[in-house]
């Protein structure tokens, strides 16, 4: 490596398929990736891998906070002895939980997707990691918001609880996708599997 390195936001993204194990990036985990351009996330096949995996991390994150509900639920019936309550309400929570990923499918197909491509177009030119998945988690958390509006009716009480669940699924789900898809991207690069698409590197800074 040079005694001058440039910054992150002038490397060449896959400057990494060249590097040696002894540099210490092809072992496991890189100490600190300052090869890496978090500007290289977007296309449509990337941006399509990261709706992929914003259905899988919003799956993952009910599935806890299902489990989360279940045990507080039962803490609180186990002086009463009503164990029967909490099996009802698990026994009706699964099958809603798993209504409202597949409902989710929908959005994130059609408005997500192309929504992402446009965040990771403008997004192109910055290299660090950190702000594109709280960029993502923000646009995610907003259109979230603004997609489930007509359905948030009732008290006041309701309004603002339904609107707080639906900018955090938003944000979890977006946010917690582009961070995925920057781990299986960056992976890949490591192992030189991005070399061979040249016209993928971003324009320099």
């Amino acid at each position: 490596m040079s005694g001058n390195p440039r910054g992150s936001a002038d490397r060449d993204p896959w400057a990494v398929a060249d590097l040696t194990p002894d540099d210490g990036y092809l072992s496991g985990l890189p100490r600190r990736d300052d090869t890496w351009h978090a500007g290289v996330v977007r296309g449509p096949a990337r941006v399509a891998l990261l709706c992929v995996l914003c259905l899988v991390a919003l799956a993952v994150a009910n599935l806890a906070w299902l489990v989360l509900y279940v045990a507080a639920t039962a803490l609180r019936a186990a002086p009463s002895g009503g164990a029967g309550d909490v099996s009802e309400q698990v026994a009706g929570g699964i099958p809603i939980m798993v209504l409202a990923w597949l409902v989710a499918v929908v959005p994130v197909a059609l408005v997500g997707w192309p929504a992402g491509l446009a965040l990771a177009w403008a997004l192109r030119r910055r290299a660090r990691e950190a702000e594109h998945v709280v960029a993502f988690a923000v646009v995610g958390g907003v259109l979230a918001l603004l997609l489930l509006r007509p359905t948030l009716a009732g008290g006041w009480t309701d309004t603002v609880g339904g609107a707080a669940f639906a900018l955090a699924e938003g944000a979890v789900g977006a946010g917690g996708g582009r961070w995925w898809a920057g781990v299986v991207l960056r992976r890949r690069m490591r192992r030189g599997e991005l070399r061979d698409r040249p016209a993928r590197v971003l324009p320099q800074a």
